[in-house]
């Protein structure tokens, strides 16, 4: 996902407002989060949950994964549809949490799946380890 607005700004509406909207690029997070999908990003007043999802941020570039662990200073996330985890993130690195979603064909949802998402952040991070596991035996999965 890329803004349509420098980061700088971004972090400032938060800190203003609370809230910014950013429209979701790439296919990362299929099938809860397609292509062109309007994202609510509200700031975080604590570290995330695993399932709940997080925008973060590198350079100019705001990213919306799933969390799929946390320890007391980063956060390992993955996109629903990505093949592997990203690098962990620094707190400082997190934009917001994703409140709300819109999807391009109009229907609206809250993200926060409670156990659902909690499920999915468990078998994704299942997955990382699994891909650690053949990456390291070379078999290129």
């Amino acid at each position: 996902m890329t803004p349509d607005l420098p980061v700088a700004l971004l972090r400032e509406g938060l800190a203003r407002h609370g809230r910014v909207h950013l429209v979701a690029r790439g296919q990362s997070m299929r099938p809860l989060v397609p292509d062109g999908s309007l994202c609510e990003i509200v700031r975080l007043h604590a570290m995330p949950r695993p399932g709940q999802l997080v925008a973060a941020v590198r350079g100019e570039v705001v990213i919306v994964h799933r969390v799929i662990a946390v320890t007391a200073s980063l956060v390992q996330t993955r996109g629903d549809g990505a093949r592997r985890a990203d690098p962990p993130w620094r707190a400082a690195d997190l934009l917001g949490l994703v409140s709300r979603v819109r999807l391009p064909v109009g229907l609206r949802y809250a993200p926060d799946l409670g156990p659902v998402g909690r499920a999915i952040a468990l078998v994704q991070r299942f997955r990382r380890k699994a891909d650690g596991f053949f990456d390291r035996e070379g078999d290129g999965f």
